[in-house]
């Protein structure tokens, strides 16, 4: 998102800048050409109008007097104005304008001593000012060509300029591009250490589990391998206690009747041997081992 203002914005900046360096340039040539331009119409309209008093038309002193003025304040504009320094740079022009000031103070000169007769005053700046028309014409065309060169030399600064900003600019998506992918990589790491460690635990809580069953079947085993223990023993046990009870009842008959020979035989046999066995049965055993 970032990187889409940035070009977003590079864009907009790159467009308006170009169009503002061709604005810029284009009213810098038409001010330096206006410049010229005003003092070259305002020169031809007191000599046409001097041309006009001298051939006995109706023309006033107030009149001639009047649009001198205007050429005056539009050359001393050029010479003093804040706008015009680059204009005043150009040789021909600085030259130009310091005869023509220089004239002006001949004129104002040669006016005081006139008088008002609209004729001689009409001689005066005649005389003075048509010099200035072939030089004016051609000073307005080298203010045009100086205004071309100036311009493509400025846009080639400028031109330089954005070469560099646009280095700039991908350096800076360069590092905004590094910048996100260490971020995502440190982020994969952290999902990789948090899912490991997330694996690890699960597979101790199986190991522990597994332990856990593993002690709780070996108990079982143990608990049956004991109780197989016991029941064996008491099992035999009370096998041969049956065996002398039936014995005992036997010989100890309610009803009178002697033993046979054989039973007694049998029983003299077996009843120590069931005694014996009792005995054994009951006997301390190693028990069965178990592992737990």
């Amino acid at each position: 998102v970032l990187a889409a203002v940035l070009v977003v914005s590079y864009l907009f900046f790159t467009f308006s800048f170009r169009a503002k360096l061709e604005e810029d340039a284009i009213e810098f040539r038409e001010n330096l050409t206006w410049a010229i331009f005003q003092i070259q119409k305002e020169l031809i309209d007191t000599l046409r109008l001097s041309e006009r008093a001298a051939a006995g038309r109706d023309v006033s002193a107030d009149d001639l007097l009047l649009s001198f003025d205007i050429l005056v304040s539009r050359i001393d504009l050029v010479i003093k104005g804040d706008g015009f320094q680059e204009l005043r740079q150009i040789d021909s022009v600085q030259r130009t304008l310091d005869r023509l000031n220089q004239s002006i103070a001949e004129i104002d000169a040669e006016l005081e001593r006139a008088g008002e007769a609209p004729k001689i005053i009409a001689e005066i700046l005649h005389r003075v000012l048509t010099a200035y028309e072939g030089d004016l014409q051609r000073i307005s065309l080298e203010a045009i060509h100086y205004s071309s060169e100036r311009n493509t030399v400025h846009n080639a600064e400028i031109s330089d300029q954005m070469n560099i900003l646009q280095m700039l600019f991908i350096g800076n998506l360069l590092i905004i591009a590094g910048v996100v992918f260490i971020a995502v990589r440190q982020a994969l790491k952290a999902y990789n250490a948090a899912f490991k460690a997330e694996e690890q635990a699960m597979e101790r809580r199986f190991i522990e589990e597994t332990a856990e069953r593993t002690k709780l079947e070996a108990l079982g085993s143990l608990a049956g391998g004991v109780a197989h223990e016991i029941n064996t023993p008491a099992q035999y046990v009370m096998a041969n206690l049956d065996f002398l009870k039936d014995a005992f009842s036997d010989l100890a008959r309610s009803d009178g009747a002697p033993v046979s020979d054989d039973d007694m035989a049998y029983y003299r046999e077996e009843v120590p041997v069931a005694i014996s066995q009792s005995k054994d049965g009951t006997a301390e055993r190693e028990p069965t081992r178990t592992s737990c």
